[in-house]
């Protein structure tokens, strides 16, 4: 079962979402950390008590001071835990102690939410599903897939689903990644670059490109990070010719302006494949000064086709 699957789990780290509060502007107006808790605390209704609890977690600056926070609100807003809006708490407590590294204390807290019967909202779904991919635990990212569907928690939007597809790209199962995008209902623009990116991750090229124009062919606009995704498919599976007609594409079609990521997709493509004086060309076109990660492809295409640089500009 997926609880059980969760109880089990010795560990959770994650990059966690944290919810909108009408009270998330006070972190950026008060330079001090305490202020923000004295000031939730002096909340007299419930409602404003509740708000008050996420904000004194979310105000929390160093690592000492957060661990603190939220031990302190766990304690005094305890009586809150069974307001309904209860599970934007626990999501907050989530952020705060998975910042201080505690993620027993995040483990902990998925416990007690299921043990009080609180059921989880999309982003505290969408939280445990960023911790799969740090620990490289495809079951555990099944498990809280599982979970969701077995208690049929009505959070499993698209935005659910565009990080289900993510999560089960980097933790090796391109099969489901494909599988959640083609059950989807609605996608977006984001949902078909985490699939042309789980395509291209794990080698399948041609099938990246070919979701790639089909994404074209429905209307939706490839960004910046579409283009990335594309190009890295590209490399990965040694598609030359196209990877650079959809490098030449961003700008002309599109009015995507190639930053430093797309030159290092495009310069290791050409490096990688033996197209060392069009890499070099490419270099040397480049309307800012290339990094260290451009000029090591470089350098390791020029390395295993057994060129030296003067042979490369002769």
């Amino acid at each position: 079962m997926a609880s059980e699957a969760l109880r089990n789990s010795s560990s959770i780290s994650a990059s966690l979402f944290l919810i909108p509060c009408s009270l998330s502007r006070l972190r950026s107006s008060i330079h001090y950390p305490e202020a923000g808790s004295r000031i939730s605390l002096s909340r007299r209704t419930t409602t404003r008590k509740f708000l008050a609890g996420t904000t004194s977690i979310r105000c929390s600056g160093s690592t000492n001071q957060t661990l603190r926070t939220c031990k302190n609100c766990k304690t005094q807003f305890d009586p809150l835990l069974n307001h309904p809006q209860a599970c934007r708490f626990h999501t907050a407590h989530f952020g705060a102690c998975a910042r201080n590294g505690d993620f027993m204390e995040v483990f902990d807290l998925f416990k007690s939410m299921q043990m009080s019967k609180t059921l989880p909202d999309k982003y505290t779904v969408m939280s445990l599903l960023s911790v799969c991919p740090k620990l490289n635990s495809l079951a555990l990212g099944s498990s809280v897939h599982g979970f969701v569907i077995k208690n049929e928690v009505r959070c499993c939007d698209l935005f659910v689903c565009n990080v289900l597809i993510d999560m089960y790209s980097k933790c090796g199962s391109v099969g489901s990644a494909v599988k959640v995008f083609n059950q989807m209902r609605e996608r977006n623009l984001i949902s078909w670059t985490a699939l042309i990116s789980a395509l291209g991750i794990h080698g399948y090229a041609h099938e990246a490109l070919k979701r790639f124009r089909e994404m074209e062919l429905l209307g939706f606009k490839p960004d910046k990070v579409a283009f990335i995704a594309v190009l890295s498919a590209c490399r990965h599976g040694g598609l030359v010719e196209e990877g650079l007609e959809l490098f030449q594409c961003m700008k002309q079609m599109y009015r995507v302006e190639p930053e430093m990521d797309h030159y290092e997709c495009v310069v290791d493509l050409l490096s990688r494949f033996g197209h060392l004086q069009e890499a070099e060309q490419l270099i040397s076109m480049m309307p800012f000064q290339p990094n260290a990660i451009i000029w090591r492809s470089f350098l390791a295409g020029c390395n295993r086709f057994s060129h030296t640089e003067e042979q490369v500009r002769g």
